[in-house]
């Protein structure tokens, strides 16, 4: 893998082992099973050589040896004998009284060479050289043999004759020809990449003598060092690929030539022919024919080494021919194999270079859209906007659009509808309701088409089709009693369908009551109604059974019999109090089946009202029991943000920015002399995208348009620049494909100034999911991303004060991290330790983290969620640092935590009755926090009683929708910002 280097450039001499990640304890664990099978395999001969000793030894195979030292000694004796006596004999007599003991030599040689043929003794007496009787001192000839056997080379030279010692050699070969095969495998392996690694390193220095020569002919002035702008490759691990992948356009492949590779094996077949003629006595021309016959594992036996001295050198001069000629097979026959496999397959792409830059151009095209679609993906998830179509989702770059207009397409099919409920079920009908796609083609000119059947275990439901419905809700009727139906929704224009969204309901038995409901709330009553049953079972009267939640046993519920009255008001209620209620029919035979239970809650006899659309509320008597004495929150005067806009002179409460798109990413401008500034980023479900500056009009009491500019993708995040004194220019960053910075200003109401791309080995990049700025040093600014990364970026912003003129903005990485073991969700900048080293993310993996700046090898787990949900957003308290804030996905509960009691949450805030979406901590005080989810609801809590449980908050505030992003001012403490569908609203706290 390439390491970064400062000057951009990777070269693989360049690169220490450090960078490459090579430790000893790296090295030792690659090269152990290595050398481990090696020293098994040497180790697994030397035994056979010295288990065939043995056995030769108690096989009286040593008789040959001494049979033949015993004839020889006889016939010797005889003609000793033969010249002593019959000295005064004439010559041809002596010559006929020998003849005898000759026969009896001569035969006495034939039984020993019938009995063993293939003895060292004889063939050691056949050259006349001598051999003692111990045959253990033959352990390097039989070591000559066992090796020669398990790389089948098998020249049948000392081969055991006894049965005990052919048994062996079966068993010792049946394990002994695999293991070598794998070990000379794995060592021509080795000499493989060595070669290609030599032949790479010598173009590269080809190459650079090139470049060199190149230069000094036409006069340049030399340098130092000549920056290579190709990279030859030859390997084939993974780290390789991977540069070769990365910098393909500058790469080119290279194949070590066929010929190269067998001139290198007939050299060292020569050399080795050469020096075994020396060794053995035979002539260049034996020694070439004995080494050609090993080294293809032939041996037929003819020609056997017999100079014991040399034989292990003579069998390590087979086995590394033996090691080149499974590396030339390898190599060259694996290659041409190739090609004649796939011969005539491939006649349009015989470069393998451009077929592969192809390849990559494609692939490119794929990761942006997947990475594109996995950024929608992780936004939705991130804040529940439940956009569908996401699997289909492309992204559409500008040079798609610039190709549109030559290429005429019909539309794509049209968005599914979103939110499909199904509520108010009763016997015979279900109405269900949802809400429009986020974009069609055709405008207003599509409708809905809805399909309903039973989900019974029949093989065949029959389905109902209704078309042509042109509203958000529908009361299906006519069904079946207390059965499960299945409800499929689309989208319909006149170029089709789009993919349908379902649900499920239960319609209720025909025998309870029907349509039950909640008519009045107050803090001690609450009054239902409900419907008589469809079938009746004779006279009846109703049960009301009900409790406070968490329900107790059923046993323990409480009851009223009203009679036949449909209508009832329970009294003696608790005030802010949980309830659940059913009601039952009663016949002559007992309770009938129970309908379906409601929930409610009581009101708050001290404050609340009927008007559930009142800010928070706006009367502060009704929350003085919970407020600190000075008439504001945590000790803070209200209003003290500055002045509040007034129309007609009375101050409002509300102030509401509706937008022509879905508004997703805001944030409060923080310089002092642009009160009730905010940035807005639409999320729409394609390319184009806008990111919206909009301040309210103190006299009119109205939001003003500053100025739309264009942004690719919906930005994940928008934050200006912490600028509370006005110093630094008046910058805008937001996140999405990657990290901008712009510059207000213009007719456009922004101009980018610099883009921030941590990858520009590749057009990849993996979406950003957040980021902070940090307060403290604003130059400093932290990404989070789906590639489990988080990246410090230093910004260089150009401080105005002193100065005449404005720097363009820069920035470069200053660090990078693996920061969690899936996506990173979130992080945020803490101000404790001077505010500038320490921050925390969230991610998939659960855990909340927090790092140092100044010591990155390790980080401290803050947190982690038991059943490993993932974490969404996390909040650092603006006060007191020791505190911070996080929600799980699809959770209605808010994690307050403490970094000095880790893995335990001090606090849980458990009021939502949806998921929750965002979270923000009060500017001014310590002990607020502020939480909006799905449940349409704004929530203000106070935390000052914590560890003990907090069970309600101080403030709600009842919005128009789903609240996706919650922001609480820096400089106007005492206002808030929430985003729902196409609304953004500021609320007076």
């Amino acid at each position: 893998m390439c390491g970064i280097m400062q000057s951009g450039i990777c070269r693989f001499t360049e690169l220490s082992p450090g960078q490459f990640g090579l430790t000893k304890q790296l090295v030792l664990r690659i090269a152990l099973p290595h050398v481990s099978l090696l020293v098994v395999a040497v180790g697994y001969a030397i035994m056979g050589s010295w288990v065939l000793t043995a056995i030769k030894y108690s096989d009286g195979t040593a008789e040959a040896v001494e049979k033949m030292t015993a004839a020889k000694r006889r016939f010797t004796d005889g003609l000793w004998r033969i010249s002593r006596n019959h000295r005064n004999n004439s010559f041809m007599d002596r010559v006929d009284l020998s003849y005898d003991p000759f026969q009896n030599f001569t035969d006495d040689l034939y039984d020993i060479y019938r009995k063993y043929p293939k003895s060292l003794a004889i063939a050691n007496n056949k050259e006349n050289r001598f051999i003692g009787g111990d045959p253990m001192t033959n352990v390097t000839q039989n070591l000559f043999f066992a090796a020669t056997t398990l790389t089948s080379i098998g020249y049948g030279a000392n081969a055991p004759d006894s049965v005990m010692g052919r048994m062996f050699c079966v068993g010792y070969i049946l394990f002994g020809i695999p293991l070598y095969l794998i070990t000379l495998a794995d060592l021509a392996k080795f000499c493989t990449e060595g070669m290609n690694r030599l032949y790479t390193e010598f173009l590269k220095y080809k190459y650079q003598v090139h470049k060199r020569y190149k230069r000094w002919k036409s006069g340049r002035k030399r340098r130092d060092s000549i920056n290579i702008g190709e990279v030859f490759i030859a390997g084939g691990d993974d780290e390789v690929a991977e540069f070769l992948w990365t910098h393909l356009e500058t790469t080119q492949f290279v194949e070590v030539p066929f010929i190269l590779i067998y001139v290198t094996l007939i050299s060292y077949i020569t050399f080795a022919s050469y020096l075994i003629s020396l060794l053995e006595g035979w002539t260049f021309y034996d020694g070439f024919y004995f080494v050609i016959i090993s080294v293809l594992t032939i041996g037929f036996g003819d020609l056997v080494p017999r100079n014991q001295k040399y034989v292990l050198v003579t069998l390590l001069i087979i086995l590394v021919g033996l090691v080149l000629t499974t590396t030339c097979i390898d190599v060259v026959g694996a290659y041409y194999i190739d090609r004649l496999h796939f011969f005539g397959r491939r006649l349009e792409t015989q470069d393998p270079l451009a077929w592969l830059k192809a390849v990559q151009q494609k692939r490119i095209e794929a990761m942006k859209r997947e990475a594109m679609r996995k950024l929608f993906e992780t936004v939705t998830a991130l804040h529940h906007m439940q956009f569908a179509n996401l699997s289909a989702l492309r992204a559409i770059t500008k040079d798609d659009k610039e190709d549109s207009d030559d290429n005429l397409q019909l539309p794509d099919p049209p968005d599914p509808p979103r939110n499909m409920i199904a509520y108010n079920a009763t016997a015979e009908s279900v109405t269900l309701s949802w809400d429009p796609p986020i974009y069609v083609d055709e405008g207003r000119r599509y409708w809905y088409t809805l399909t309903f059947k039973t989900r019974t275990p029949q093989r065949r439901n029959h389905m109902t089709v209704v078309d042509f419905i042109n509203t958000t809700s529908f009361e299906v009727v006519g069904l079946k009693s207390f059965t499960l139906y299945e409800f499929l929704l689309t989208t319909t224009t006149r170029y089709g369908r789009s993919k349908h969204v379902r649900c499920q309901e239960y319609t209720e038995p025909c025998t309870v009551p029907q349509s039950l409901r909640i008519e009045a709330v107050s803090s001690e009553t609450a009054t239902i109604s409900w419907r008589a049953p469809r079938k009746n079972n004779g006279p009846e009267a109703y049960v009301i059974q009900f409790t406070q939640e968490p329900a107790p046993q059923f046993r323990y519920w409480r009851k009223y019999r009203v009679g036949k009255s449909k209508r009832f008001t329970i009294t003696e209620l608790s005030p802010d109090t949980r309830y659940m209620i059913c009601v039952s029919a009663e016949h002559n035979f007992g309770l009938a089946a129970m309908s379906k239970s409601m929930r409610f809650r009581t009101r708050t006899w001290w404050c609340e009202d009927d008007d559930q659309q009142q800010l928070f509320p706006p009367s502060l008597a009704c929350i003085a029991a919970k407020m600190l004495p000075g008439g504001g929150i945590g000790g803070h005067q209200v209003g003290g943000g500055g002045p509040h806009p007034q129309v007609g002179g009375k101050r409002k409460e509300i102030y509401r920015y509706e937008a022509s798109h879905t508004l997703y990413a805001t944030s409060w401008s923080q310089r002092p002399d642009k009160k009730f500034r905010l940035a807005v980023g639409s999320f729409l479900e394609e390319y184009s995208n806008k990111v919206s500056i909009v301040q309210l009009d103190e006299e009119l009491g109205e939001f003003a348009n500053r100025g739309t500019f264009e942004h690719p993708y919906p930005a994940t995040k928008v934050i200006w620049i912490p600028d509370s004194k006005g110093v630094y220019p008046d910058l805008l960053a937001t996140s999405g494909d990657y990290l901008r910075i712009w510059k207000v200003g213009g007719d456009n109401g922004a101009q980018l100034e610099c883009l921030l791309n941590n990858n520009r080995n590749s057009d990849f990049c993996a979406p950003l999911t957040s980021f902070d700025w940090n307060e403290v040093e604003p130059g400093l600014v932290g990404t989070s991303s789906i590639d489990t990364t988080c990246t410090i970026w230093q910004i260089e912003t150009g401080q105005v004060v002193g100065q005449t003129g404005r720097s363009r903005a820069s920035g470069h990485v200053k660090t990078q991290l693996i920061a969690h073991d899936k996506e990173v969700y979130d992080i945020a900048f803490t101000k404790a330790g001077g505010g500038r080293d320490l921050f925390a993310s969230v991610g998939a993996d659960g855990s909340v983290r927090m790092f140092d700046l100044r010591h990155l090898e390790h980080s401290t787990i803050i947190y982690e969620e038991p059943s490993r949900t993932p974490l969404l957003r996390l909040a650092w308290n603006k006060q007191d640092f020791n505190y911070l804030a996080t929600f799980a996905q699809d959770s209605p509960e808010v994690i307050i935590l403490d970094i000095r009691v880790p893995c335990t949450p001090v606090a849980r805030l458990n009021n939502h009755r949806a998921c929750v979406n965002g979270i923000a901590w009060a500017p001014h005080s310590s002990c607020h926090i502020c939480s909006a989810g799905d449940d349409q609801q704004a929530l203000i809590w106070d935390i000052q009683s914590m560890p003990r449980p907090i069970e309600d908050p101080i403030l709600a505030y009842q919005a128009g929708g789903e609240v996706n992003q919650v922001h609480w001012a820096t400089a106007q403490p005492d206002w808030i910002s929430i985003c729902f569908g196409r609304i953004l609203e500021i609320l007076r706290v």
